[in-house]
């Protein structure tokens, strides 16, 4: 008896229940969010996108080009979700309205330009850059990105990073991410490879760093100069015991499989390692 050819309706909702579940494919979360510059609700919005035409190609459903009705024909668990997909079949960002765990769509309150900082709070700045948010985050006044001070694994004690940092392949690095809360926030993810650079600091200068076209160029790694080889290369009043080690990126290798960016701050290095080898991993997020 042979099995029954799966609709449209269907992707959706395995594409769906991947997110739920915290348990999306790896590589296609990972392009997700390169399209959306690190925002994680862009992410799943692409996510959904590109997975359903990944499983349309393996089941060989044709995709319609209309939107689809506002009830779907499949009982979808998730009660927004028919007004979701028809949003992404059409190709826009969820910018006006966000999706709450129950499924309810709220609308979004406008945001207030930011007030600028006063001259006492500039001074609070570590080393003129870095605002300590006291809960274990800092944010970087120079890219308005917000850090976890501590790699996972280690415990912010409130003057210093404990504990032994943890590594783990990419997939699981991801998969990590996306479930992951802390400090009042839930949209930590794994930081692109341009935004872990940011974090590379050397004291006696770098070498170029950059990736024309994605890819690696011996000359342009971003090695720092001088020969301090185990001070780990980042700013340590920000980041205190701080390993210096290979720490991994979003950003897969775009030549070849199975290979995913990252930063060695044992030297300041940009590079990439087979997805499956152990990398530690920093959360980032967008904004305070």
């Amino acid at each position: 008896m042979s099995k029954p050819q799966k609709t449209e309706d269907d992707l959706y909702q395995q594409a769906y229940q991947e997110l739920q579940a915290n348990e999306p494919i790896a590589p296609t979360w990972a392009k997700a969010l390169a399209m959306a510059e690190g925002d994680k609700a862009k992410a799943e919005s692409a996510y959904l996108r590109l997975r359903v035409q990944q499983l349309a190609q393996q089941h060989g459903v044709a995709l319609s080009d209309a939107t689809p009705k506002a009830e779907p024909k499949s009982q979808w668990k998730i009660p927004a979700i028919a007004a979701v997909a028809a949003v992404i079949v059409a190709g826009w960002w969820l910018s006006t309205q966000n999706v709450n765990n129950s499924g309810a769509a709220a609308s979004s309150a406008p945001v207030k330009a930011a007030k600028p900082a006063s001259a006492a709070t500039k001074a609070e700045l570590i080393d003129g850059r870095y605002r300590d948010n006291g809960n274990g985050t800092i944010t970087d006044t120079k890219t308005n990105l917000t850090w976890m001070r501590c790699s996972l694994g280690q415990q912010w004690t409130g003057s210093t990073c404990a504990g032994v940092a943890m590594e783990m392949n990419w997939n699981d690095a991801l998969r990590t991410a996306i479930s992951y809360s802390y400090a009042g926030h839930s949209d930590w993810r794994v930081p692109t490879v341009d935004e872990l650079d940011t974090l590379v600091l050397c004291p006696a200068g770098r070498k170029p760093s950059a990736r024309p076209g994605g890819r690696y160029v011996g000359d342009t790694t971003g090695e720092c100069l001088g020969s301090e080889y185990y001070n780990p290369k980042i700013n340590i009043n920000a980041f205190p015991d701080s390993p210096a080690s290979f720490v991994w990126s979003s950003t897969p290798y775009i030549d070849r499989p199975n290979r995913a960016w990252g930063t060695g701050f044992q030297l300041g290095s940009v590079y990439f390692e087979h997805e499956d080898n152990p990398g530690m991993i920093r959360l980032v997020r967008n904004g305070q």
